[in-house]
Order: structure tokens, then sequence, then C-alpha cells
């Protein structure tokens, strides 16, 4: 479709931005690569990030992590000297998962390859030295909607059994921005349009989590911005959550808007990151230190 195809001059506006730190990771980065295929995507490529200091003496905890880009964009390095700080802080492996995009890839594809990757991975985990009983997950943007999925649709298969989960900033209402339509989410207006087969499917509760039953998550660390268009219903979704009898914290950093986290962004905020990756890196250290 017409519209579908507007994805190939966005994305060629998005690569004068960002090819120096994709290089950078590609050439400086401290983690080792492999592919899984599935039936939804075709091979998917995952990054693993291990603490600088491993000798391979001990199974390690796994953190699943899956980058922003509003569904359509890819740029996984972004994330990496963030996956390689939560692995040195938190004494983990980070496997940096980089999940089909729309519009080739058309929701729910991404939920249910992602699946099938977190599932080869635990199958391999012990060849890999890793730890198959503690996989948590961790998503910014569009890939916190698509980590919350993850754990939605877990609780239905039951063959994963996330430790915890960390949404930063997530999108939990895609079906708010075919609603409203207003001017400060055009933008996201758009990414749902090239995520959607049909914007009917918005109310579904893998697009839209917080149309779910939201009982028996994952332990939950919510991150949220003051100046963020999601923030409200970032916190709606905390409200049933919590309400529904899942442990949820929610923090909202203030004075940051949407992207704050990462240094690439025009709306980085040094200070509040900082604090930001440290408030994660305590969640998870404290979610895996429980048996």
């Amino acid at each position: 479709m017409e519209k579908d195809l507007a994805i190939y001059d966005y994305r060629k506006e998005k690569e004068k931005n960002n090819y120096g730190y994709i290089i950078d990771e590609k050439l400086k980065g401290n983690f080792d690569k492999f592919s899984v295929r599935t039936k939804e995507a075709g091979f998917v490529d995952c990054y693993i990030y291990r603490p600088i200091d491993y000798i391979y003496d001990h199974d390690l905890p796994i953190v699943i992590n899956l980058h922003g880009g509003g569904f359509v964009l890819g740029y996984c390095e972004q994330d990496g000297i963030y996956c390689q700080s939560i692995a040195d802080n938190c004494h983990c492996a980070v496997i940096n998962i980089d999940y089909c995009l729309a519009p080739e890839f058309k929701y729910p594809s991404a939920i249910y390859s992602t699946y099938d990757v977190i599932l080869e991975i635990k199958k391999r985990a012990e060849d890999m030295q890793l730890n198959p009983g503690k996989i948590s997950i961790l998503g910014h943007s569009a890939g916190a909607s698509i980590a919350c999925s993850l754990s939605l649709l877990d609780k239905e298969l039951n063959k994963i059994d996330f430790t915890s989960m960390v949404l930063d900033y997530p999108i939990v209402d895609l079906e708010e921005f075919i609603v409203t339509k207003s001017h400060a989410t055009e933008r996201l207006t758009q990414y749902v349009e090239w995520y959607l087969t049909d914007l009917k499917k918005a109310k579904e509760p893998l697009a839209s989590q917080i149309n779910d039953d939201l009982s028996l998550l994952p332990e939950t660390f919510m991150l949220s911005a003051e100046y963020d268009p999601l923030r409200k219903q970032e916190e709606e979704f905390v409200t049933k959550a919590v309400n529904a009898g899942s442990t949820v914290f929610y923090k909202m950093y203030e004075n940051c808007h949407h992207g704050f986290t990462h240094k690439w962004f025009k709306e980085f905020n040094s200070e509040k990151s900082e604090m930001a990756w440290n408030d994660i890196s305590t969640f998870f250290s404290r979610t895996f230190e429980k048996e």
C-alpha cells in the first residue's frame, strides 16, 4: 500500500542521524552474535552482552532487551552501551534482540517471532552458560509495548515464566491514537498505521495491553517521562494492573520527554538518564536475588 511505502523515506531521514553510533557499536561493542530462525519473520539476530569481568564460571541470569523505534525502526545498536552497563552492574547476560519491523512484518509478527526467539534462547541457555530459570525482559517505547505483550502471551502459553519486567516509557494503548488523532500524537498515529494491517486491531490486547487482564504480570517496573504524551495511558495501565493484584513499581521522571534515557536522542536528559539506568539495574539486581 502507498502509505506503507512512505516508511522508506522516513527511515532514510533517520539513517543520517544514526549511522555514527551504529558503526561505533558494531566495531567496539563487547557482544557475541547469533541468529534464530522463526516461522513468522525468518532469521532474527540476537546480540548477547556479558559482564566485562565474566570468566564463564557460572550461569548468568538473562535480560531480554527490546529497542524502541515505533515498531518500524531498527537500530538495536542504540541500546548497546546500556545493555553492557546492565550486564556489568547486575552480573547478568543481556540479549539485545533485533526483532522484525513493520510494515514489512505487520502486527503481531514481532510479538510471536520474538516469543519463539526467547523460547530458543531458553532451550540453548545452558550451552551459553545462562540460567533458563531466570529470564527477565526490558523494553523501550515500542519495544516496551512488545515486551508487555510477550508477558501477556506467556500468561496464556506458560512456557517462559518471566522473572521480572521493565517497561521504559511504553506504548500500552494504540487505540488512543486512532481515536484522538491529536497533533501531539501525529507521528505515533503514523506508526500505528504502519504497524497494523487493520486499525480495528488496535483494540486487541496484544496491541493495546491496557485492554487485557493485567493480573499475574511478572514483577514490573515502569518508567515514565513528565512531558511524554504517553504518560496518561501509562499511569492508567499501572492503576489497572495494581488493582488486578500485580506488583508494579512506577516512577515518573520530572522535566523529561519521551526518549530521555538514550544519549543519541534530542530528548536526552543526562542527569535523569543516569538515574533511570541506575534504577533499572537496582530493580533487576533485586529480582535476581529472589529464589
